[in-house]
């Protein structure tokens, strides 16, 4: 791939999102009371949610302007690090009556396998990317 290339698809994924973010956070607060498998207890985790798609925003704002592979990658973890405790304060507060949706026992697991998943993933992926990077400065620096 050639270097204007790779460099308009590393400005494309954070300006998505920042874009995505930002929608997503205007819609959330806009429409969080028609949300009817919300239950009462979210108000306790609602600051810190919104805190967490901000944070993302701000993440990929950053990434607009810092452009090193390193940092984008060392970036990840405020992100990352919000996202695991978000996941487990809604694992252990669950603010959801699943019920309005159908069969509560399988949709209550189902919730908390979505909000397990993704952030095992994600750390995964993050670790990936930072173990690539240690290891491709340790290359770099000893055939110095």
């Amino acid at each position: 791939m050639n270097t204007k290339a790779s460099n308009n698809i590393n400005i494309i994924e954070p300006i998505v999102g920042v874009v995505f973010g930002l929608v997503f956070y205007v819609l959330f607060n806009r429409f969080y009371d028609d949300i009817q498998f919300i239950t009462s207890e979210f108000e306790e985790v609602k600051d810190f949610y919104n805190f967490s798609i901000l944070a993302g925003v701000f993440v990929n704002l950053l990434k607009l302007f810092f452009r090193s592979y390193t940092f984008k990658t060392f970036i990840e973890l405020v992100p990352l690090t919000i996202f695991i405790a978000l996941a487990y304060k809604l694992w252990i507060l669950f603010p959801f009556d699943t019920s309005v949706i159908g069969d509560k026992s399988l949709w209550d697991n189902i919730f908390r396998f979505l909000l397990a998943v993704p952030p095992i993933l994600y750390a995964i992926g993050t670790i990936t990317s930072i173990v690539k990077v240690l290891t491709n400065e340790q290359t770099l620096s000893s055939n110095e």
